[in-house]
């Protein structure tokens, strides 16, 4: 039988016959504290027989503990919803809970779909973006703590009616204990909707005599991304002429005015 003293586990074994022997078994668990420093284990055997050779008595083995390191990566934005054109904000906090110090620490993020990159920044280390990935070399990040980098973007036209998402990861040279939390929570920003307007003016001809009719096709097209609600047109009626009718392909116009409204 087994039991602990203090800081020792100490055992009966009984009787061993000359020529025997017996095995006790210890599992340990090397705790935090421990990295970068060897764990050793110490046994002494003790008997009532006298032992003419003690010299084998005690036993000691040393075991390596590497560096360890827990990093995490949190996220957030600055807006929850926002329009194309507007400007994003994420920040995101990458750090370390040791107990090693982490070298060669490393952040990257694959930029948002549907964004232009503007700039980026970092408490420490710097920043390049290639495409649309950004990596951020932050260095060495001691036991317990931090660097924050700062990436913002610029919502594109092809985001409207969509949501824009960005998540990043944190890395480094040591062996992380838990690498569940290296990446961060997703962070998104509803992007309202947006319509690409544009109109054309285009007459039957170029040249006219007084007397003639000249009938005006007035375009109005939507180019997306999204469905364009209550439009509107205002056509002033060219000076020294007398509108004769104004027709549109869907919605009404105003009986009267200049310039003329249509919906």
């Amino acid at each position: 039988t087994c039991s602990t003293v203090g800081a020792q586990e100490v055992c009966t074994i009984g009787t061993v016959a000359s020529g025997g022997s017996a095995t006790v078994t210890l599992r340990a668990t090397v705790d935090a504290s421990a990295a970068e420093t060897p764990v050793v284990n110490a046994a002494r055997v003790t008997s009532s027989t006298f032992d003419p050779d003690p010299s084998g008595n005690v036993s000691s083995v040393s075991t390596t503990v590497s560096k360890s390191i827990d990093l995490s990566t949190t996220a957030a934005v600055d807006r929850a919803t926002a329009n194309v054109g507007d400007p994003l904000t994420h920040t995101f906090i990458v750090r370390n809970a040791g107990p090693s110090s982490a070298t060669g620490a490393t952040f990257t993020q694959q930029l948002p779909a549907n964004t232009t990159y503007v700039s980026s920044s970092a408490t420490q280390g710097g920043c390049s973006q290639s495409g649309t990935t950004l990596t951020c070399n932050l260095g060495t990040l001691a036991s317990g703590a931090d660097a924050t980098v700062t990436v913002r973007v610029r919502a594109d036209l092809a985001s409207a009616g969509t949501t824009v998402s960005a998540r990043g990861t944190a890395s480094a040279t040591e062996l992380d204990r838990n690498a569940a939390n290296d990446g961060s929570p997703i962070v998104s920003t509803a992007i309202g909707q947006a319509a690409d307007l544009r109109v054309a003016v285009d007459p039957d001809r170029t040249t006219a005599a007084v007397g003639d009719t000249i009938t005006y096709l007035v375009t109005v097209t939507n180019d997306g991304p999204s469905g364009a609600t209550n439009v509107g047109l205002s056509d002033a009626i060219p000076a020294n002429a007398t509108l004769v009718s104004v027709t549109p392909s869907q919605g009404s116009c105003a009986a009267s005015g200049n310039p003329r409204s249509c919906s």
